[in-house]
């Protein structure tokens, strides 16, 4: 069957890259293997439970977001600008001042870090909100982790207490040896607006995109097999055959014999759910575990956002834990439960183990990102195309500006219908 482009992927970038072709006037047809778009954006539901792939969340400041997405029709549910934080069996509320001044006592007095420490963060967002995204992206790479220790001159207190959890929790690697480049710029989105939840989970985005589409085409439960020469087979046999071929796939899936060149490290995250009678956070909340060599880095009570999460009066804990954990399930559990009972009391025994959700590819290596993309990034050879967020950086932003960038390098070469 012939066509004009074909997209092998329907994640966000090959969603945003679909779109962005049609507007165009290319007809275009997108292979996914899975019975759903989304890719590592979407929701499982569970007796009644909605559990995202991992611990994900939107950022309403996501300048691709804005573009692509009806936020009224997502009916998201914003976190608070802050977080609890868990320390030496006591917990500490802190928050964005400026936007919570209920909470700007709690926040000063908090151990999060020093007066001086405090008034540097606040100095740095009111430098953030001025500085251009274009210009984050080029200042010259160095490590989250130094930056914040030399340049910024953050304490050891509150990298400890606060921007070391919070981070690893964002960039899925506690070194903080991510772009500093992507800390400024995710600081700087979450200061100019919210961490949000679809009020019927993350899966919501990609539907969203697809449904913007039109029936017919998407094809789902269509596995890919081969790619070759402007022909794409699948493993049914059935083929396609296209001038323009995008492979939209995560980096991982994409070390076939005829792209080698394209695999790349990445950082992985293990969720687990649990329900519970009863909420062990009231309010829309990021808890975040400043114990030293931790198990749990940080957890969230989806249902707090959103009734959707959980069924009748039930509570949706969301426990993360960076990378893969290897352990048997019952032992996982077990040291969750034993880490978080100073903080949530006997309750914890109470906690109810739904499933756990490893992700081995969640994000791609950020030592080294992006905001533009060359055409010889995106064009590997004559007809065959390729987008995702390792070619920008690991965001929802990233993947969809990747595949806004892919679609135009395409109308540019293979020309306007």
């Amino acid at each position: 069957m012939l066509t004009d482009v074909i997209i092998v992927g329907a994640g966000l970038s090959g969603l945003t890259a679909a779109l962005e072709l049609q507007k165009a006037g290319k007809k275009v047809v997108v292979l996914e293997a899975e019975d759903k778009p989304g890719g590592r954006v979407s929701t499982e539901k569970v007796d009644g439970f909605l559990l995202d792939k991992g611990f994900q969340v939107m950022l309403t400041a996501y300048p691709e977001t804005q573009k692509y997405l009806d936020y009224r029709k997502l009916r998201l549910r914003q976190f608070i600008p802050g977080a609890i934080l868990l320390k030496e069996g006591t917990k500490h509320k802190v928050a964005d001042p400026r936007r919570v001044p209920s909470l700007f006592i709690s926040t000063l007095l908090s151990p999060a870090g020093t007066f001086s420490d405090k008034m540097k963060l606040l100095w740095l967002s009111q430098r953030l909100q001025s500085k251009p995204i274009v210009d984050i992206f080029k200042q010259e790479e160095k490590p989250t982790m130094e930056v914040l220790r030399e340049e910024y001159g953050f304490s050891r207190k509150l990298i400890d207490n606060f921007l070391q959890p919070f981070m690893a929790g964002i960039f899925l690697e506690t070194e903080l040896q991510t772009s500093r480049r992507m800390f400024d710029f995710t600081l700087k989105m979450f200061i100019e607006g919210y961490a949000a939840l679809p009020e019927m989970g993350m899966e919501e985005i990609p539907r969203q995109l697809s449904k913007q589409l039109g029936e017919g085409v998407i094809h789902y439960k269509s596995k890919v097999k081969e790619v070759k020469e402007g022909t794409v087979r699948l493993t049914s046999g059935q083929e396609w055959s296209a001038p323009a071929i995008l492979l939209a796939t995560e980096a991982c899936g994409l070390t076939n014999d005829y792209l080698p060149e394209v695999k790349t490290n990445c950082s992985s995250i293990t969720t687990f759910y649990f329900s519970a009678d009863k909420t062990p956070v009231k309010g829309p909340f990021l808890v975040l575990n400043t114990k030293p060599n931790r198990f749990v880095n940080h957890l969230c009570v989806p249902s707090e956002l959103s009734r959707a999460y959980a069924p009748g009066s039930k509570s949706l804990i969301s426990v993360s834990v960076i990378g893969i954990v290897e352990q048997n399930n019952q032992e996982a559990i077990k040291h969750i439960k034993q880490e978080l009972k100073p903080y949530f009391g006997q309750q914890v025994q109470d906690w109810h183990h739904i499933k756990n959700i490893k992700i081995r590819y969640a994000l791609p290596d950020q030592r080294h990102v992006q905001q533009q993309l060359a055409d010889s990034s995106i064009c590997l050879s004559p007809g065959l195309y390729v987008c995702g967020d390792h070619l920008l950086n690991g965001s929802i932003n990233g993947a969809m500006r990747s595949g806004a960038f892919a679609a135009e390098v395409i109308i540019r070469k293979e020309g306007k219908v």
